[in-house]
């Protein structure tokens, strides 16, 4: 479930994985998705490596449950808000060991990316790791990486009736975008949010790499009304507290050509940070260690 560009062969050679158990293999197709795997006996839920694609679950003595979305979970089970949990949420968004498993709910827990949970026909629950954190040379960890994005984009850019993209400047949304117009040579319409009021220098990154680029239409969207915390009685409610939220209109905002163009599919970049950079924890690791200057 989900966007999965998996062959028809790989559907069927991950019949026999299911079966086996090998659940690292059907979490390897490009795309974005959930594995779900039933045999009479048990049923297995996947959620892939990274945990982009939630799995929530809440045991009750008769019962586990499980959802894709907590808030619907927890209204099924009668969950109450986990104030704490909510609280630290607000107070360090950006780390997440803080909270750990625990969401918004009391009970309701969130199952770690790269494991299964698997139910079996009488409730009970456990939950297993299917791939455990490799250590790869920079040079092996650079060629899968780019690997990855090579198919993740040329799978959506051939699925897409009118592509568009986010093109913010950064090096996220810039490359994916840059991807799609160069190794997949897709035509996409990406658009800048040019706020008249920053000071930084993402549309001039933007522009310098929009330039004489084959396939890329770009566009700069400036809303002088989108300031932080505006409009927030209409943004969509959120499963989970979402920190970004107080830019909701600003995104809205610049997002609408690619609506008016009649977007199927939208590639935003999001994550390069978390994903590649240390996590923000290590300075406590070193005022811990009296190593303020480094």
């Amino acid at each position: 479930m989900g966007n999965c560009y998996a062959t028809e062969r790989q559907l069927r050679d991950g019949l026999h994985a299911a079966r086996s158990g090998q659940w690292s293999a059907l979490t390897a197709w490009p795309g974005s998705y959930w594995v779900v795997a039933a045999n009479g006996a048990t049923t297995s839920v996947i959620t892939d490596v990274a945990g982009t694609r939630p799995v929530y679950f809440f045991e009750t003595p008769e019962r586990t449950h499980w959802s894709t979305s907590a808030r619907a979970l927890a209204c099924r089970v009668g969950a109450e808000l986990d104030h704490a949990s909510v609280t630290a949420r607000l107070v360090c968004p950006t780390v997440p060991e803080v909270t750990e498993d625990g969401t918004a709910f009391a009970g309701v827990r969130r199952l770690p990316g790269g494991h299964v949970l698997i139910i079996d026909n009488d409730g009970r629950h456990s939950i297993e790791e299917y791939e455990a954190p490799q250590t790869l040379s920079f040079t092996e960890a650079a060629a899968e990486l780019r690997e990855a994005l090579v198919a993740a984009v040329t799978s959506r850019a051939q699925a897409a009736g009118k592509l568009t993209a986010d093109f913010s400047g950064g090096l996220d949304s810039t490359s994916l975008v840059l991807l799609a117009t160069g190794t997949a040579g897709a035509d996409v319409l990406a658009v800048t949010d040019a706020d008249a009021t920053s000071t930084n220098e993402d549309v001039a990154y933007a522009q310098r790499a929009a330039a004489d680029r084959p396939g890329l239409h770009h566009a700069l969207v400036t809303d002088d009304e989108g300031l932080f915390f505006a409009g927030l009685l209409d943004a969509p409610s959120t499963d989970q507290p979402f920190p970004d939220a107080a830019r909701w209109r600003m995104r809205a905002a610049y997002q609408r050509p690619c609506i008016a163009h009649g977007s199927d599919v939208h590639l935003t970049g999001s994550g390069a940070d978390t994903l590649l950079a240390t996590s923000p924890h290590y300075l406590a690791d070193l005022a811990r260690g009296i190593a303020h200057r480094r």
